[in-house]
């Protein structure tokens, strides 16, 4: 078998597991976890802990499993499809800190019976218990989002969605519910963040930074017009959907010429537009806004042949 063989890419490398909200409960004398994980295939699963703290009673949807280490880290093995994994530490003393798998985004922490409202983590995912418990004082939860489509012209049309993410605040999952155009399938995720599309629905482990996510999708179909969404809220805190999006346009002229209305357009140079993206005509979308897309005409135009062609010349004149 090939490894990560159809699983979505980020940053450039396959991603098969997907975990949810990991819950840890810990005290003095050690603690709980609980993991909710999406597996498209069956792979390993880092846990939390490390080969000093290891995890005890380890369980996949309640049935007693083996760990083993890998790199130093402990793991156990998943089938594909969802799972509920759990476990629980023994210490003598809390200590400063517990190793997490930087693909986990949502981190519940409850220390002594009392929830910790922002737990914070270094950027490899290792979380602080017993020192600087609490992330982003005074730090306001937002997400400044831009929205950018490259529309390829061709059977079946393709459309690229790119999010660019600015994020501040606790890390957390955030939904896009306007992420995909009407009447378009998903084909396909990638980007710097855990993200994934469920009935429709973009969702993304967002955390502090600045990041790019893309939605590839096929347009089912020869569709005269894409309708842009409405600018739905966001699932999750601080993310509201742009009320302008910036289009492009890939025309394919084996195929067809287009003619495009509907939606004014805009200098790609006075947009944020990626470098790739700048040369092609673009467009501004408001809500529920529209670009039609007019058939001039189908194939290439057919060049006169030699006998057709007139030429003048000062020869030509003294005839």
């Amino acid at each position: 078998a090939v490894p990560g063989l159809g699983c979505p890419r980020v940053q450039g490398r396959p991603v098969c597991v997907w975990p949810g909200r990991l819950r840890l409960d810990l005290d003095g004398a050690g603690g709980r976890f609980a993991l909710a994980v999406h597996s498209d295939r069956e792979t390993s699963l880092r846990l939390p802990g490390t080969a000093q703290i290891w995890p005890q009673d380890v369980r996949v949807d309640g049935r007693a499993v083996p760990v083993f280490g890998k790199d130093g880290a402990p793991r156990v093995r998943l089938t594909p499809g969802r799972h509920q994994v759990s476990g629980r530490f023994a210490w003598s003393r809390l200590p400063e800190s517990l190793a997490l798998p930087s693909s986990i985004g949502l981190v519940e922490l409850i220390l002594d019976g009392r929830p910790v409202a922002r737990p914070r983590r270094e950027k490899g995912g290792l979380l602080w218990l017993r020192a600087r418990t609490d992330e982003g004082l005074g730090e306001g939860e937002h997400i400044r989002l831009q929205v950018f489509r490259h529309i390829a012209d061709g059977i079946p049309l393709f459309v690229e969605t790119r999010l660019q993410l600015e994020v501040s605040g606790r890390a957390r999952e955030v939904t896009f519910p306007a992420a995909l155009l009407p009447d378009s399938a998903p084909v396909a995720v990638s980007g710097d963040l855990p993200a994934r599309v469920e009935d429709g629905t973009l969702r993304v482990q967002v955390r502090g930074g600045r990041y790019a996510v893309r939605v590839l999708a096929r347009v089912e179909g020869r569709p005269e017009a894409l309708e842009r969404p409405p600018a739905s809220p966001s699932e999750g805190t601080g993310a509201e959907w742009p009320e302008r999006e910036v289009w492009v346009f890939a025309a394919n002229e084996e195929l067809r010429q287009v003619e495009l209305s509907g939606a004014a357009a805009i200098d790609p140079s006075r947009t944020e537009l990626p470098d790739e993206w700048t040369t092609l005509p673009a467009f501004l979308l408001e809500p529920e806004s529209r670009l039609a897309m007019a058939t001039v005409r189908r194939g290439q135009p057919e060049a006169a042949p030699d006998a057709c062609l007139f030429y003048t010349s000062d020869a030509a004149d003294d005839n």
